[in-house]
């Protein structure tokens, strides 16, 4: 699946294939203000990465994945290199050499 795709459709239903994502609950309920459930996650609160950096990050995971399966090298997602989440910090998944 594109990744823009992905993205649109995350951003609507809030899941991607059977995921759904805590952060994208209250948006999708159309309720902003809602009370979020709490993530299993400790860094959420203080991260506070919200639906549509859930969704850009799972559908960018799930197309570098397709993409090295296929033996094709990173690109660049939303004008960045991929990354990886790591203890509540995102961290540069490619080293990039000229």
């Amino acid at each position: 699946m594109k990744c823009r795709t992905c993205v649109e459709k995350c951003e609507k239903s809030g899941c991607i294939n059977d995921i759904c994502y805590v952060s994208c609950q209250a948006a999708v309920n159309g309720d902003d203000k809602e009370e979020k459930p709490k993530s299993k996650c400790p860094y959420d609160d203080w991260i506070q990465w919200d639906c549509t950096n859930e969704c850009k990050y799972q559908c960018m995971i799930i197309s570098e994945t397709e993409r090295r399966e296929i033996g094709q090298v990173p690109v660049k997602y939303h004008g960045k290199w991929p990354i990886v989440r790591m203890f509540g910090l995102q961290v540069c998944l490619v080293s990039v050499t000229t």
